[in-house]
């Protein structure tokens, strides 16, 4: 458990560790790493896993405490620093010199001279003696005592290791001073930054502020003309009389009202197209064995309802061709237009023919009908053909199939050409 602590305590070291989401994804990782080593070992006793968890988690809150504990020391220390600065440190006095001894007793050691010392090597120290003690010299050293040698402090010496004493004193002051000043730094550009960002904001609602502003006064503005150009206003000054809701200004002139009237089928068609059947001559169709047709008349226009209950000839309905008609398309161009629809939701498959006697025919056409009205299209080209000598038929099956789909037929026409 001590190397997981160590490896807390490593990454708080490198990460910032007054963030309090970064310390509890160090402290997460290191639940993780618990787990995973766990694990790798084959541990599978749940007391055991059980124990080892509760001691990183007791880790943790200690580890955690302690960081709070130097947030909160911090947070102290800036606050003193800045309400106010640090008294300067008193210099430390050199040590006093030993007094002179008597002259029956005393020798003394001098100190080298740091000044005078050589750069290359250090000074031996000089020692002088009294001139009555001289004698005694080799006594004293063979007794091998120094009680009598008085060593007299050098004035550069002393202040050297005091200067070094104060420096090493002064050491966690100055690193404290240093963070508390990565502090101050980090706020001061916060501030900077957020001057910045309400600088850029205040424009930014300056312009939307006159947006809204405007809107509003031309509202109000559109309201005071509205009332006034109504005649509301000298409605309720003079108590009668009627006004308009619209201005006279905004009025345009109403299209006359119409009688309702069935669509006309040839309101797509041109004055060059002939009429052949327009939903009204009931005489102009002839159903075969297996066909049925019926009269109608809806929304779209009149016609006629057909119902082929055969998918062959018995099944078919003839829609006469006038000779007269026939004479004109001899040896040109013509386009045959029928408008159908199905009758009911469901689509049905039609086919048509054409019987014109010497002219011939058109072929068969096969198209799908819906339940929308439309147009369905035929060219036919009778190029050196002779005119006929008796009418034509158009012929139409309702139902390829033969089941009796029926079919809205509302007129056929015939557009000559070249």
């Amino acid at each position: 458990m001590s190397g997981l602590e160590h490896a807390i305590r490593n990454a708080l070291e490198r990460a910032d560790r007054s963030d309090p989401e970064i310390r509890a994804r160090i402290y997460q990782s290191a639940r993780h790493a618990l787990d995973a080593g766990l694990a790798k070992q084959e541990v599978e006793d749940e007391e055991v896993i059980a124990r080892q968890r509760q001691r990183l988690d007791a880790t943790i809150q200690t580890i955690e405490e302690e960081e709070r504990e130097r947030l909160r020391a911090m947070a102290r220390l800036e606050k003193v620093l800045i309400e106010r600065e640090p008294d300067p440190e008193p210099e430390i006095a050199p040590e006093p010199r030993s007094p002179r001894r008597d002259a029956n007793d005393d020798f003394s050691v001098n100190a080298p001279d740091l000044d005078a010392a050589p750069a290359t090597g250090r000074a031996a120290p000089n020692i002088e003696l009294d001139r009555d003690d001289r004698a005694a010299r080799e006594t004293r050293a063979d007794a091998g005592s120094l009680d009598d040698v008085a060593p007299r402090v050098n004035e550069p010496m002393a202040r050297l290791v005091a200067d070094d004493r104060r420096s090493q004193a002064s050491a966690p002051i100055a690193h404290e001073h240093a963070k508390v000043g990565k502090i101050k730094h980090r706020k001061n550009k916060a501030k900077v930054e957020k001057s910045q960002r309400r600088k850029r904001g205040g424009v930014a609602s300056f312009f939307i502020s006159l947006f809204v502003y405007s809107c509003f006064l031309g509202a109000i503005g559109f309201g005071v003309w509205w009332v006034y150009a109504t005649g509301m206003i000298d409605v309720a000054l003079k108590g009668e009389g009627n006004f308009d809701l619209v201005p006279k200004e905004l009025q345009t002139a109403a299209p006359a009202a119409q009688q309702s009237e069935p669509l006309d089928p040839l309101r797509r068609f041109s004055g060059d197209w002939v009429n052949v059947y327009t939903g009204k001559e009931a005489n102009a169709i002839s159903p075969r064995a297996a066909a049925l047709v019926a009269s109608f008349s809806d929304s779209d226009g009149d016609g006629v309802t057909i119902a082929s209950n055969a998918s062959g000839k018995n099944g078919e309905v003839t829609v006469e061709t006038p000779e007269e008609l026939l004479q004109t398309l001899a040896g040109k161009t013509a386009t045959i237009a029928l408008t159908v629809k199905a009758d009911g939701d469901a689509p049905t498959q039609i086919y048509v023919e054409c019987a014109f006697g010497a002219m011939g025919g058109c072929g068969r056409h096969r198209f799908t009908v819906g339940n929308e009205r439309a147009d369905e299209l035929i060219h036919v080209t009778f190029d050196g053909k002779m005119a006929p000598s008796e009418a034509g038929q158009i012929i139409i099956n309702s139902d390829v199939m033969g089941k009796g789909r029926k079919l809205k037929l509302y007129g056929v026409r015939v557009l000559p050409g070249s």
